[in-house]
């Protein structure tokens, strides 16, 4: 999974989280109670997205703290606005409920409260009159509790941790409150080191130890430092 994919997983358990407890407002979910007293079907959502120009199919299922996401990412012809625009009408003609604010970027989500599902879509303007828009279904009732400690540590007082898991790599993703990039990778060079891991001399964000390898990337912004951290395994040794 790419660097991006990787980014966006946590973007999206992110919004699916924050709203998944949300109340159904005006335009948004209805109740399960058909209107002649009977029970209402349960409700059938279906991504509907113009423009397709590409598929990328993200196999498996993603589990990110603990709730498995099912993700796959589409490339379609238009602006960001237009294409949100789209998806948020279709959202709420297929009654979910939408929350309001953006946050953490071009991020649009929808709950459907009845069978607390999330559908959540990042999206990313690559080529001019190109978008890319990573989707993701997150599967709230099936949720189970993270096990096991963290593949590394957390740089002291980190905070909006998010860990996910796919295709035999898991990720780390979280902001380190720092302004200079230079200090999460000196914690982690030396942390790294007293677990035995060996710094690959032609990539030194890339750390092996025996058929592990651990990727870290930092970016300053905003006067924090965002971490992405993905172990995989086997690895070839440089």
């Amino acid at each position: 999974m790419t660097f991006r994919l990787l980014r966006c997983t946590a973007l999206l358990l992110s919004c699916a989280l924050s709203v998944s407890a949300a109340p159904a407002k005006d335009g948004g979910a209805e109740s399960k109670s058909a209107p002649d007293g009977g029970t209402r079907l349960p409700r059938r959502f279906n991504w509907e997205v113009p423009g397709i120009v590409s598929e990328t199919e993200i196999p498996g299922v993603t589990w990110a703290m603990g709730v498995p996401v099912k993700m796959h990412a589409v490339t379609v012809k238009g602006k960001v606005e237009d294409s949100m625009r789209y998806l948020y009408d279709s959202f709420i003609k297929q009654g979910l409920y939408v929350e309001a604010r953006l946050q953490m970027g071009p991020i649009l989500t929808g709950v459907d409260p009845d069978n607390l599902m999330t559908y959540s879509a990042v999206f990313q303007e690559n080529a001019p009159g190109y978008v890319t828009i990573v989707m993701g279904e997150a599967n709230i009732l099936k949720s189970k509790p993270p096990q096991g400690a963290d593949f590394i540590p957390l740089f002291p007082g980190a905070h909006s941790v998010l860990r996910s898991s796919i295709e035999g790599s898991d990720t780390l993703v979280y902001f380190a409150p720092v302004n200079a990039e230079e200090k999460v990778r000196a914690f982690y060079k030396d942390a790294l080191s007293k677990t035995g891991y060996q710094v690959d001399p032609q990539d030194p964000s890339t750390y092996f130890k025996g058929s592990e390898q651990v990727t870290l990337q930092t970016k300053l912004k905003d006067g924090q430092v965002s971490v992405f951290a993905t172990r995989r395994g086997p690895a070839v040794q440089p």
